[in-house]
């Protein structure tokens, strides 16, 4: 089945201030499958605060391995937690950035890495 074979990668909301968080308008949505090393682009609407502490959800069967840094964003910062990540805009900054991640999974013996390239405007 289709749907067992995805990795759905829904982002969770880790317990943070919602100054802190940030706000992001419109994110599109996002699912992946590691073990065929896709490569995926995401989009995202946000406010100075950027992108808040995320965290991906393993689909059926898929066992994280990794997250890291594959490109770091031009005007801010990015970090990587655990299995999530944490997208920050340099003070003052409004307009375009980017930045991509590598998600690595196992599945059924077989281990692979996503690319999720992500597009973020930030706007004041």
């Amino acid at each position: 089945m289709l749907v067992r074979q995805l990795l759905l990668a829904s982002i969770v909301l880790a317990t943070m201030s919602p100054a802190a968080m940030g706000k992001c308008s419109s994110v599109s949505q996002l699912s992946f499958r590691p073990d065929t090393n896709d490569v995926q682009s995401v989009s995202a609407v946000c406010d100075s605060h950027g992108i808040g502490l995320k965290q991906f959800t393993p689909g059926f069967g898929y066992e994280f391995t990794r997250v890291f840094v594959a490109s770091s964003p031009r005007h801010g910062t990015l970090k990587t937690h655990s299995f999530g990540y944490e997208y920050r805009p340099r003070p003052g900054f409004s307009g375009d950035d980017g930045f991509a991640l590598k998600v690595c999974a196992v599945k059924d013996g077989v281990s692979g890495c996503s690319t999720l390239n992500y597009s973020v405007t930030i706007q004041q």
